[in-house]
C-alpha cells in the first residue's frame, strides 16, 4: 500500500493547478498536463477563490508514469493543505496493486491522513481490506478491523469464501522493526472461525527474507481426509533454510515434515522427510 508517491503527486498538480487557475475557472470537460508529465482530467475543474478551494468533478483522473488515481470528485483546500478524493477511489500504482477506497483524506504535511473502507488487489494476487486506515509515514500506518488473505476468489461468485483468510480487530505497521502486527486475530477457514491468536505478525514488503509462519494450508483426500498444515520458516544463514510443518489430519491424527535447503558453491542441498504415528494397514 504505497500512497507516499500519490501524496506527493497530488501536492504539485493541485499547486501547478492553482497557479494557472487563480483568476478563472473551467466550467466544461478539462484536461491539464503540467512540464513534469503529470496529467490531470475532469469533467469539470474550478478554483473557488474565496474559498482557496480547487475542485474537480466527474470522471477524475490523475495520470503520473505508471500510478493512475480516479475518483468522482476531488478537492484541494489551500488554505489548510488538505486533499479529499471521494466516491469510488480508486489507485493503480506503479508495483501493480489495485487500491480502492470510498475515501482519502491527506492533510497536514501530507504524511499522514485517514482512508475509509479500503481494500486492494495486491500484485501478488493477496487481497487486504479494512474500515479506516490512519496514514502516518513515520510511525507506520494503523488499520481497524482488517481482513487479509492469499486466497483468490473467483470473479463469478463474489459471495464465495476463501480457503482462509485472517480477521483482526486492529493492525500496525512497525516500520523501525519492518514488520505489520495484529491485535486480536481469529483464522477463518472457507468463511468458519477456526482459530484465535491474541497477537500476530509478519514482515512487512519490504523485508525479503524473515523467519515466521507461512500461509496455512487446507487439504482434503481420500487417504488423510481433511487436513490442516501450518508451516513455520526459519532462516539458518545466507545460504540455507528449513521450513517445519506441523498438521493434524482427521484419518491419522498429527503429522509432522521438514524440507532442509542449503545452497553451496557448486550446487545445492536438498532434504525432506515426515512423521506420523503410522496406524494405517497397507492392503
Amino acid at each position: 500500500m504505497n500512497f507516499h508517491n500519490l501524496i506527493n503527486l497530488l501536492k504539485f498538480n493541485f499547486l501547478t493547478l492553482f497557479l494557472i487557475y487563480s483568476i478563472f475557472s473551467i466550467n466544461s470537460s478539462a484536461d491539464i498536463l503540467n512540464d513534469e508529465g503529470s496529467f490531470l482530467s475532469a469533467n469539470t475543474i474550478e478554483h473557488h477563490e474565496e474559498l482557496s478551494m480547487i475542485s474537480a468533478l466527474g470522471e477524475v483522473e490523475v495520470i503520473n508514469a505508471d500510478e493512475i488515481l480516479r475518483a468522482n470528485e476531488l478537492t484541494y483546500d489551500l488554505k489548510n493543505d488538505t486533499i479529499l478524493a471521494k466516491g469510488n477511489v480508486s489507485l493503480k500504482t506503479k508495483e501493480g496493486d489495485m487500491l480502492y477506497a470510498e475515501s482519502m483524506q491527506l492533510q497536514g504535511d501530507l504524511k499522514t491522513g485517514v482512508i475509509k473502507n479500503f481494500s486492494s488487489v495486491l500484485s501478488d494476487g493477496s487481497r487486504l481490506s479494512a474500515a479506516v486506515i490512519n496514514r502516518n509515514t513515520e510511525k507506520g500506518d494503523s488499520l481497524e478491523k482488517v481482513v487479509y488473505t492469499k486466497c483468490k476468489i473467483c470473479e463469478d461468485n463474489s459471495d464465495e469464501y476463501p480457503i482462509w483468510q485472517l480477521r483482526g480487530l486492529k493492525s500496525k505497521r512497525n516500520i523501525e522493526e519492518g514488520r505489520v502486527e495484529y491485535n486480536h486475530v481469529i483464522l477463518d477457514a472457507y468463511g468458519i472461525p477456526i482459530l484465535y491468536i491474541p497477537q500476530i505478525s509478519h514482515p512487512d514488503p519490504t523485508i525479503k527474507r524473515s523467519s515466521g509462519y507461512l500461509s496455512p494450508i487446507f487439504k482434503n483426500n481420500s487417504i488423510l481426509g481433511p487436513t490442516y498444515f501450518q508451516p513455520y520458516y526459519y532462516v539458518l544463514s545466507k545460504s540455507s533454510d528449513v521450513t517445519i510443518t506441523p498438521g493434524l489430519t482427521f484419518n491419522e491424527g498429527p503429522i509432522i515434515s521438514a524440507d532442509y535447503r542449503k545452497l553451496r558453491s557448486k550446487g545445492s542441498v536438498f532434504i525432506k522427510g515426515s512423521l506420523t504415528r503410522g496406524s494405517m494397514k497397507r492392503t
